[in-house]
């Protein structure tokens, strides 16, 4: 009998096992009705933005819309405006005017539509030189796909004035641990257009661990601790440059002699609010100023060359260096018991080693004789069998750390053994190989003992789980429990105090 008949007859047996109990297959829910989500949104002349539209559906999870079309309309009165297709290859859009844009989703398995409620759809609008500043309009977008209502969201779109800031060079300073210090950052308007810049935004760039901002403005944002930006409402003339002055300060446990680097761009009021990381609580304390001009401002205003970027350089001065230790495990189990070694390396101070992206140090484990890697995926991230061999019959390991280690913190790795052979006090050791401070050689190596005869250690001594023979009793409901921690076990790398 053909494959494909076998299988009609088997599918028609049981829906006919199903008929003679009385079961009917459900039927299929519709897809919920999704909220159309799109900002409002502006363009200076001759610009070019990708649009975002997004569906949240609720549903915490997947789901699937059949015949998904997407439509978006500029409104009559908008002059200088285009809508052009994305290049994302699932959408077929058609659009002979411009004014008006029609995307249907191609598969015929239908739109899946995830969490994020991403479309992946990136419709491009554009103006040209026919855009008038100050021009208001609508864009209407409507969705639609196969069991739902049709939803739809409009939003207003405005042509926005052309202006264009610079960001001032910022000295080097010098400074020591602990100490305050003010940075000065410029910004001046130079556009060419005449217009005066009806307030600004600075942006504190992904600050380093070791700067700290100790005062807390009251037209700034903090978020997690730190400065994340300062809003101003100083109008910038033509031609003019202002400076806000920010109070930082570096951290006592800051590796020295070293620099970091610590970056702020400009932004105008409208290009932040669109783009910008508004997260954050507004500090108690005085308002961070510039130089105050009397405000007026009607329309949006959008820079046309964004990414106003300055950096200060600080120059690391005086002595602080950081110490770091092995740290090394012992582990008991039978024959065929699989036991978890952890080791890593402990950082003494008196400094916070902040490496990123580059790794602070490196170590190699070597295993005690009896023992194997029970499972390569489940060693941790950053570890690698060194020599040619089989990983899984390798005997060395090196492994590395992430970027930042703070000063009386370890960072550790924990390795899954099995023990093979039963050998009393098998010595094996985690020594360290490279690291970018290290001021006391004398720690650098610790013990990993498996099965000690007597009293034996290593820098923390970590007794691993047993994971050997189980009850005959408890067999079934014991390997399943079993099972279910390894598939939701990853790879597993330590940062503890």
């Amino acid at each position: 009998m053909p494959l494909r008949s076998a299988r009609r007859l088997l599918a028609g047996l049981a829906a006919a096992g199903a008929a003679s109990f009385g079961l009917v297959a459900p039927a299929y829910a519709a897809p919920p009705t999704p909220e159309l989500r799109l900002a409002d949104t502006f363009l200076g002349v001759n610009s070019a933005e990708i649009l975002d539209p997004r569906l949240v559906t609720g549903a915490g999870g997947e789901v699937s819309y059949p015949g998904a079309t997407l439509t978006l309309e500029l409104s009559s009165d908008l002059t200088g405006f285009r809508l052009e297709r994305a290049s994302d290859p699932w959408w077929a859009c058609g659009n002979p005017s411009g004014v008006k844009l029609t995307c249907a989703y191609q598969p015929a398995s239908g739109l899946i539509v995830g969490a994020d409620g991403n479309l992946r759809l990136g419709p491009w609008l554009k103006t040209d030189e026919t855009a008038v500043a100050g021009a208001t309009g609508t864009l209407r977008a409507t969705f639609s796909a196969g069991g739902i209502t049709p939803v739809t969201r409009t939003v207003n779109v405005a042509v926005a004035e052309d202006v264009d800031l610079r960001a001032g060079f910022i000295p080097d300073v010098r400074v020591r641990a602990g100490d305050s210090f003010d940075v000065r950052v410029p910004v001046t308007n130079e556009s060419r257009s005449g217009r005066t810049v009806h307030g600004t935004v600075l942006a504190f760039l992904d600050p380093p661990f070791a700067v700290e901002t100790p005062e807390r403005f009251a037209n700034c944002l903090y978020f997690d601790d730190k400065l994340k930006s300062c809003h101003f409402d100083t109008e910038l003339p033509p031609g003019a440059t202002f400076a806000a002055v920010v109070p930082l300060r570096l951290r006592q446990d800051v590796f020295a002699p070293g620099g970091e680097a610590a970056g702020f761009r400009w932004w105008t009021v409208d290009d932040f609010g669109k783009g910008g990381d508004g997260r954050g609580t507004a500090g108690t304390g005085p308002v961070l100023r510039l130089t105050p001009v009397a405000a007026t401002r009607s329309i949006p205003q959008t820079d046309t060359t964004p990414g106003n970027t300055t950096v200060v350089s600080v120059r690391i001065q005086g002595t602080n260096p950081a110490d770091l230790a092995a740290v090394g495990a012992t582990v008991t189990g039978g024959a065929g018991d699989v036991v978890t070694a952890r080791v890593g390396l402990h950082n003494n101070g008196p400094a916070t080693l902040d490496r990123f992206p580059d790794t602070v140090a490196e170590a190699t484990v070597t295993l005690p004789p009896g023992t194997v890697i029970a499972d390569v995926t489940r060693v941790p991230n950053g570890c690698s069998s060194m020599g040619s061999g089989i990983p899984a019959k390798a005997t060395r390991w090196h492994c590395l750390t992430g970027g930042f280690l703070p000063a009386g913190r370890t960072f550790s790795w924990e390795l899954p053994l099995r023990v093979v052979e039963v050998v009393p006090n098998a010595t094996g050791s985690i020594v360290l190989t490279k690291a970018y401070s290290n001021t006391d050689k004398s720690n650098d190596k610790a013990a990993l003992v498996a099965n000690p005869s007597g009293d034996e250690g290593g820098g923390l001594p970590i007794t691993g789980p047993r994971t050997g023979p189980l009850a005959a009793g408890g067999a079934s409901i014991v390997a399943l429990g079993v099972l279910g921690l390894l598939l939701a076990r990853r790879r597993r790398t330590r940062f503890e105090a």
